[in-house]
């Protein structure tokens, strides 16, 4: 290998440490707000498919404030097209509420 060759790949391989601790950095400092996981309208819904085949999901827990390091009352409802459904947003909510779990439930029927 010549020594322009040498000196390139040497140049390249110093800069992909470099390259990945910068992506680590933005990664590690962007703010994305929590989003409360979405739920159907159960009126629509039940309208749609039937209010016996709508399921429908409660959770009650704390949500973990972190600006004042505390816990506060978290509870949430909603309805969904299936059981896998409510299932996925039963597992949302306690992503999302980052606390203590009181209650958690799905349940088939309006």
């Amino acid at each position: 290998m010549n020594r322009v060759a040498t000196a390139a790949l040497a140049a390249a391989i110093l800069a992909l440490p470099a390259a990945a601790e910068a992506s680590f950095l933005s990664d590690l400092l962007r703010y994305e707000p929590r989003v409360k996981p979405p739920t159907a309208d159960c009126t629509a819904l039940a309208a749609e498919i039937g209010p016996q085949a709508v399921w429908r999901g409660h959770y009650a827990g704390k949500f973990h404030d972190f600006t004042g390091d505390k816990n506060r009352a978290y509870a949430a409802e909603g309805c969904f097209p299936s059981e896998a459904a409510c299932r996925v947003w039963q597992q949302r909510s306690i992503t999302y509420a980052v606390g203590p779990i009181i209650a958690t439930s799905c349940r088939r029927g309006l």
